[in-house]
């Protein structure tokens, strides 16, 4: 228990700290809805959900074990017949994990496009009543909803139809234990020997299907360790804070010059150029204004100089020191910006 929410910590920071490097790219194209997914739904079942039925499917796997070994010890002739009945247990809980693991892949596959859509409407609640939209987005939230109980009803069904199986094979233990009970002579197997492995059988019944329902949830739960784990390994990381062998002199920038020198900037790659050869230069404590229509690529210059947009073509030097060649940190230390959005949260701080 302890080592999975351990675990479970690691994981949840390792994924945040790759997250917050991400460039702006990625918030552009990723769903907000898939995002908070990975936050809320992923991360709950690896704290909760994993680490209970991890633990429940060791204890309960090591009492039915120890029981198995103590009927074993009744009779080993039990053994025999413990071969083909834990084969057939075998095959079970492989053929019933690719369905339960689909099915729990698809129901958290459905999840981020419910939780983008709840996300989207809470931000424009006052623009949709404005427009009298209510009901799209109701109807829209039923079909994504619709498409998400489908899911879990698979998952749901699947876990089911696994656990009927479990049952009929647990049967074939407690028929195997009184069918070697019966032809055991007497002198050879004690009546309270007989009836321990009798006991032990039917406990063994009720709780293999209950360690076999653990072991394939415990399955299913490492789906969403996974969708964390290909986040953490998959996220493209923005360019290093601090680059030792070319840390800017102490004290940078003196004067305050920048000068663009043929700059080539684009959303991300395949999309067009939204800064096209873009030259100029701005003296030291020069105030510049630049006018444009929307769209026109006003903001776009200021991102690129704190590289939260990086170059496509060109370069961009402050007192003679090109920003592409220095660490993030040492150039955003270094700059200031008066955001357009007076805000950083939506509601209250509380």
């Amino acid at each position: 228990m302890k080592f999975c929410l351990k675990a479970s910590t690691t994981l949840h920071d390792q994924v945040f700290e790759k997250l917050m490097s991400s460039p702006m790219r990625f918030f552009d194209v990723t769903p907000s809805g898939q995002i908070l997914n990975r936050f809320s739904k992923d991360i709950d079942e690896a704290d909760t959900l994993l680490p209970f039925f991890s633990d429940q499917f060791f204890k309960i796997g090591g009492f039915v074990v120890m029981s198995i070994v103590l009927i074993i010890l009744a009779f080993p002739l039990f053994a025999i017949a413990m071969i083909p009945i834990s084969a057939l247990f075998i095959l079970l809980f492989k053929f019933a994990k690719r369905g339960i693991q689909g099915g729990k892949r698809l129901d958290n596959v459905t999840k981020s496009p419910l939780f983008s859509h709840i996300a989207t409407t809470i931000q424009g609640l006052e623009t949709i009543q404005a427009y009298k939209m209510e009901r799209e987005f109701q109807c829209r939230f039923s079909k994504l909803q619709d498409l998400n109980s489908v899911a879990l009803f698979v998952f749901e069904m699947a876990l089911r139809w696994a656990a009927v199986r479990c049952d009929v094979l647990s049967v074939l233990i407690v028929f195997s234990t009184f069918f070697f009970t019966a032809v055991v002579p007497k002198d050879v197997l004690s009546t309270s020997m007989a009836a321990l492995a009798l006991t032990y059988a039917v406990v063994i019944g009720d709780l293999t299907q209950a360690m076999i329902r653990f072991g394939v949830q415990s399955e299913a739960r490492f789906t969403s360790v996974k969708r964390i784990i290909n986040y953490i390994e998959d996220l493209e990381s923005e360019a290093p804070g601090i680059i030792e062998h070319r840390r800017p002199p102490t004290g940078w920038p003196e004067e305050g010059s920048i000068v663009f020198n043929k700059v080539n900037v684009r959303y991300r790659e395949g999309l067009p150029l939204v800064l096209k050869n873009i030259s100029f230069k701005v003296k030291p404590q020069e105030k510049i204004g630049i006018v444009g229509r929307t769209g026109s690529g006003k903001s776009s210059l200021a991102l690129v100089l704190f590289r939260i947009m990086e170059l496509d073509g060109g370069s961009i030097t402050i007192d003679g020191i090109d920003i592409n060649t220095i660490g993030l940190e040492d150039l955003r230390s270094k700059l200031s910006i008066i955001p357009q959005d007076p805000v950083l949260f939506a509601g209250t701080v509380r």
